[in-house]
């Protein structure tokens, strides 16, 4: 049993123990100064009860001739009910606080490395390293991870040569933890490039997407080929959470020199290259794929994006019309694949209409195209008592709507490119799956809603789009993407809001549009002539 002189001293925190007048144990808490952080031990030995608290759970406990029967509630978990020796529950308990104050002593290190002080946060992340590997299981693996990958980046940063393998391979560790939400990762990739600068985070973000990568498709064994791609997309939010595009730019250089004949990787690949605008890799990869002998549908269809993004059009109308006819003649397969395989078709017609100027010819496709991205969406959708319906981001597109509004509002069918507008807009749910699972294709598709006003703009059709840019501006305040700040950045302007104006402006040129750009934009006409316009884009 701990005694008072065992009173373990952790960082700025401490675990506090309570004894009767007998000297017995009656409780423990850890604290910072006076300040308690949710885990409290407390237990009465006249009456044989207890109970142990935590930010995630509550116990009730009791006990008879050395025996504990307890009872523990989970907040967002089922309860359970079982019965051990009490003084292995005291220690169990006491575990628990100490488990507890170690993982504010990484914290702290962590804050140590934050400020500089790389000599202090090697200590503390030192001292929980050694307590965390006397507790095997004590700690999730995504939380040693991103506390080990925090060791590694002090020693980095203190100059060592072997800093970048080291902080690769923590890193992987972290990449391969299945760990649904982590909201750590965001400023451990922020910590990565501060400490590494650009070109070394690139290098160091690679490795780890290749050993994070290959660690997966070693236990792929028996795995069908759904489970794979969810696998896949896991490891993509993961790497998302962590380090941005550059993250994903990486993992789409680690899929593509990935040695292995799985074709989900492959195509992991094109999506990502696709999505990362390294029309480069995608081209190379999505030339691979179709030169195969058995190249699918969707190896062709991705073929055909490719080409008509590089402007080779008649080619992509080739790979098209082949595509069309493997359709046709589909013998009743895989009935999700089918549809997968003809929406990508049919958005690869529109956007190639779309980019040779044939409107009207595009129109039928987009039209369904957005009606087949509605259905997957849907057949991916649940419903559920404590929350709003959830649809699975893999199930979830934006070409469609992109191509429909942006045909309509080419055809001057205004009506009906606002009604398309106004419907996604007033689906928040729906919307935000949307931003999630493609930030990018959803950020143009929005922007496309915003041209049905700005095209051949005349007052009463601005005043008319107000309503929904407000409405917009609900649903996704702050865009990732440089062209919706752009057109946030006008619209705001037109509209007289000149403080949101500049400060989308500026917005517009960190995420890279450049000075001249802006400039020569007539949208901002409106406030061309301002001092502080003048100030900004010169």
């Amino acid at each position: 049993m701990a005694r008072r002189s065992d009173r373990e001293k952790l960082a700025r925190g401490e675990i506090r123990l309570t004894r009767d007048g007998e000297g017995r144990l009656t409780g423990a808490r850890y604290v910072e100064g006076e300040k308690n952080r949710g885990w409290i031990l407390a237990f009465d030995h006249r009456t044989g009860t207890g109970t142990f608290t935590s930010p995630d759970r509550m116990g009730q406990y009791s006990w008879a001739e050395g025996v504990v029967s307890f009872y523990t509630a989970w907040h967002d978990g089922p309860a359970s009910e079982e019965m051990l020796d009490r003084d292995e529950w005291i220690e169990g308990c006491l575990a628990d606080l100490r488990d507890t104050g170690h993982v504010y002593v990484a914290r702290a290190g962590v804050r140590a490395l934050d400020r500089g002080e790389l000599a202090e946060a090697a200590r503390l992340l030192r001292a929980f390293e050694t307590y965390a590997r006397g507790r095997p299981g004590a700690y999730k693996d995504a939380a040693l991870a991103r506390f080990r990958t925090a060791a590694a980046l002090v020693v980095a940063a203190r100059g060592s040569a072997r800093a970048d393998r080291a902080v690769s391979e923590a890193l992987a560790a972290v990449l391969a933890a299945e760990e649904e939400s982590d909201k750590e990762s965001p400023a451990l990739g922020r910590r990565l490039r501060k400490v590494l600068k650009a070109r070394r985070s690139r290098e160091v973000l690679a490795a780890a997407a290749g050993s994070a990568l290959a660690a997966l498709d070693a236990s792929w064994s028996g795995t069908g080929e759904a489970e794979r791609w969810k696998q896949l997309e896991a490891l993509r939010h993961r790497i998302a959470r962590v380090a941005g595009d550059a993250g994903l730019a990486a993992l789409a250089e680690a899929a593509a020199a990935h040695a292995t004949d799985d074709r989900n990787v492959a195509r992991f690949a094109q999506v990502l290259a696709s999505k990362t605008g390294q029309s480069e890799l995608l081209a190379d990869v999505s030339r691979k794929l179709g030169a195969r002998g058995d190249a699918s549908v969707a190896d062709l269809n991705n073929q055909a994006s490719t080409l008509t993004t590089a402007g080779r059009y008649d080619e992509a109308a080739s790979l098209l019309a082949e595509v069309e006819a493997r359709l046709a003649a589909d013998d009743g397969g895989d009935e999700r694949q089918h549809m997968l395989d003809e929406y990508f078709h049919q958005t690869n017609l529109a956007i190639l209409s779309w980019r040779q100027g044939r409107y009207q010819d595009g129109l039928a496709p987009a039209l369904r195209g957005y009606q087949l991205e509605r259905e997957i969406a849907d057949l991916h959708a649940c419903d559920s008592p404590l929350a709003e319906t959830r649809y699975a981001s893999s199930a979830m597109f934006n070409n469609g709507l992109w191509a429909i509004i942006s045909m309509y509002t080419r055809l001057d069918r205004f009506d009906d490119a606002e009604r398309v507008f106004e419907a996604e807009l007033n689906d928040p749910v729906r919307l935000a799956a949307r931003h999630g699972a493609g930030g990018d294709s959803l950020e143009n598709a929005m922007n496309a809603g915003l041209c049905i006003y700005t095209e051949r703009k005349t007052p009463e059709k601005m005043a008319r789009g107000r309503r929904l840019f407000e409405l917009l501006c609900q649903r996704i305040p702050l865009p990732e993407r440089k062209v919706l700040t752009w057109a946030y950045a006008c619209a705001f302007g037109y509209y007289g809001v000149e403080d949101r104006a500049r400060e989308f402006i500026q917005r517009a040129l960190d995420k890279g549009v450049s000075r001249q750009e802006l400039a020569s934009d007539p949208d901002f006409d409106p406030v061309r002539d301002r001092p502080w316009f003048n100030a900004l884009v010169g």
